[in-house]
């Protein structure tokens, strides 16, 4: 064979010689799918293989670990990345297959703590048990459920489970003490302190889930030493309404209007995960209208967002002003969303193959480029109520501060890595839609404390500005051509071929994906959402622990996480 007729070695096959230089022959044969490779190794060999890519190969970032029941076996699936840039490999997937009846992997918690929550949440929702976890407890459902939701021969006896859960609930927890979820044994018995010889005792008190500072239905289970906080326990759950099995059990269709209510600040992202997965299981393609129509809404709806956390967060330490001039702001962007699909909140506008409808003529002009007009100096104006107030300052700076290793080993991604100096973006590292035609920086920190984590967020809202500027201006040059094509051609009933894969969107809160497996049927054989609310939240108890009560609360409020993206 010459020279030009020998096969050119491929990124991932340097990165397998290595390995297995390294460890042996522990990984199967590849497989490649759109920008993710895909290899198998066995339980046993789990852990070195990990270990390896981490230290040797650069997969410091752990994006999900998903559970999908095969019938004849269940398979767990880890997602690795690397930050801020992606390997030469990009995205690699590792698959572990286990036996139904005993589904044990050893843990990864030690080498990616990301990988702490999620599997827990693989051990509540599939039953898979991993050995050598440190706090193997459910996440979202009660201690006390009977059974794994998301295997496909789960049967939920509604008739006795309801009445068994009410009797549990309804029992005070100093009653029975397995139904009050296993706590660490902190929460359970005192622990005495010695202050130069006055010895006291810490106090465990609830904070939430009715609490306005929690932002949501958020139990936090607190370990009090008179005003600080020494241990947190974050208890999850009260908005569980398992979309994961949900969208098992509707058509790719009609599982679109389910994603508004995950992050509900930010519809428009979950409606477009959604369909992006979709398409890319069909290899569909879209009109070029229809994705500058996408880049267009989720522009405003970050817009939106942001200006929840900025007015909320400002409420959160004492600011009221802001509030209602960043509600003031949000109103004039749902305005233009009730113009374009009749819905304030939960939109169902993004559909597979583009929009559900085109813009309204004159919809730019009049709406979003007067809005354009008149946002920068209204933002600069309440960003001055704020960083120029000195209380805001003194309860923001120094505060809550989180290393940018930490960051990336909980798994955060959005503001709150580059808040601590970690530039990445999946608009940047894995473009979608048209976001590689257009210009924008992606703004970092430099303490990484409460107020870098606010200040992203406002250099991003300047940022969103700009980007919808360069929408507006490809809208005023092709508007007239394209008029009217934004729907691609699809067939009559959504049936993806059987495959799978993964797909990602930078929303307001960080990388939002799903990994979608089609078994050629018109509803998802799995569907495995990857929630940076769920996942930013995992670093709480590490960074809550030893602060003040005061503090606990300005650090929770810049996660910024919402409920019902956290619970699933």
């Amino acid at each position: 064979m010459s020279m030009t007729e020998q096969a050119v070695a491929t990124p991932l096959d340097e990165l397998l010689a290595r390995c297995r230089a390294a460890c042996g022959e522990l990984l199967g044969e590849p497989v490649q799918r759109a920008a993710i490779s895909e290899c198998s190794v066995a339980a046993s060999d789990l852990r070195r293989v990990a270990q390896w890519l981490r230290d040797e190969a650069g997969y410091n970032y752990l994006a999900l670990i998903g559970g999908i029941d095969r019938l004849a076996q269940l398979e767990v699936v880890y997602l690795l990345d690397r930050l801020p840039a992606p390997t030469p490999t990009g995205r690699l997937a590792l698959r572990v297959a286990v036996p139904r009846e005993a589904a044990v992997v050893p843990t990864v918690s030690d080498l990616w703590p990301a990988a702490d929550w999620h599997e827990r949440e693989c051990w509540d929702l599939l039953g898979v048990r991993f050995e050598g976890h440190p706090d193997l407890r459910r996440i979202l459902l009660p201690e006390y459920w009977q059974g794994f939701p998301l295997r496909k021969d789960y049967v939920y006896d509604s008739n006795t489970m309801v009445d068994e859960i009410l009797e549990r609930e309804l029992t005070p927890e100093e009653d029975h003490s397995a139904g009050a979820g296993d706590l660490p044994a902190i929460f359970t018995e005192g622990h005495r302190r010695d202050h130069d010889g006055l010895v006291t005792e810490d106090i465990a008190i609830n904070m939430g889930p009715q609490h306005p500072s929690t932002h949501g239905v958020l139990r936090l289970r607190l370990s009090l030493d008179g005003e600080y906080v020494r241990n947190v326990d974050p208890d999850l759950g009260f908005l569980h309404r398992s979309f994961e099995k949900l969208a098992e059990l509707k058509t790719y269709v009609n599982g679109i209007p389910l994603t508004d209510r995950w992050d509900y600040l930010d519809a428009m992202g979950n409606n477009l995960i959604h369909c992006l997965v979709t398409e890319q299981l069909m290899g569909l393609e879209l009109p070029e209208r229809a994705h500058w129509i996408r880049m267009l809404v989720l522009e405003l709806n970050r817009l939106a967002s942001h200006l929840v956390f900025v007015g909320t967060y400002g409420l959160d330490v004492g600011a009221a002003t802001p509030f209602l001039h960043c509600f003031r702001d949000r109103e004039m962007i749902l305005d233009m969303f009730e113009l374009l699909c009749g819905a304030r909140l939960t939109y169902n506008y993004i559909r597979i193959g583009g929009v559900s409808a085109d813009l309204p003529r004159n919809f730019l002009a009049d709406r979003v480029e007067s809005f354009l007009d008149y946002f920068p100096a209204r933002l600069t104006e309440v960003d001055n109520l704020l960083t120029g107030n000195e209380v805001f300052r003194q309860r923001t700076i120094g505060v809550g501060v989180w290393s940018a290793a930490d960051c990336i080993g909980y798994g955060l991604t959005g503001p709150l890595l580059r808040a601590s100096g970690v530039r990445r973006d999946v608009r940047k590292a894995y473009p979608y839609a048209r976001y590689d035609q257009l210009t924008f920086e992606v703004p970092v920190g430099e303490r990484g404390d409460c107020m870098d984590r606010y200040l992203v967020r406002v250099a991003e809202m300047h940022q969103s500005i700009s980007l919808l500027r360069q929408i507006c201006a490809w809208f005023r040059e092709h508007d007239a051509a394209t008029r009217g094509d934004f729907q691609g051609r699809l067939p009559k009933s959504i049936k993806p071929p059987a495959s799978e894969t993964y797909t990602a969107i930078e929303t307001p809160r960080g990388e939002l994906g799903i990994w979608m497996v089609s078994d050629g049927s018109e509803q998802p054989y799995r569907c495995k959402i990857r929630r940076p609310s769920f996942c930013n939240l995992s670093l709480f108890p590490k960074v809550g622990s030893d602060q003040k009560v005061a503090d606990l609360i300005a650090i929770l409020g810049t996660t910024d996480i919402v409920m019902g993206e956290v619970d699933g």
